[in-house]
């Protein structure tokens, strides 16, 4: 199966592709700046995604069985303040992100 996970190097996110790697799934993770992630596991793809951008979103869909989304503003991963500050700032990012994942969908 391919699987898209939304949030890949986030803590949430970094669990299923782990999980889902184990089970033998191929994985095509989605950050914020892929370019940043150094991962040589096997079967899996790290690729850049706004998740407030509906037609990125959708343009990612077609090659994938299953969307995961372990989404969160921030990186809570490596600075779980940052991100429970920029969630506080600007808390309608929620609603962006469900926003663009309905729309893609």
């Amino acid at each position: 199966m391919q699987i898209g996970v939304i949030g890949g190097s986030g803590i949430i996110g970094s669990r299923v592709v782990s999980e889902a790697l184990s089970r033998g799934h191929r994985v095509t993770a989605f950050s914020r700046d892929a370019s940043q992630i150094l991962d040589t596991r096997p079967n899996i793809t790290w690729e850049s995604l706004d998740i407030t951008d509906a037609e990125g979103i959708a343009a990612v869909l077609p090659d994938l069985d299953v969307l995961i989304s372990g989404f969160s503003p921030g990186n809570t991963a490596k600075d779980p303040a940052d991100a429970v500050a920029r969630a506080i700032a600007d808390p309608a990012v929620y609603v962006k992100a469900a926003t663009a994942l309905l729309t893609a969908l």
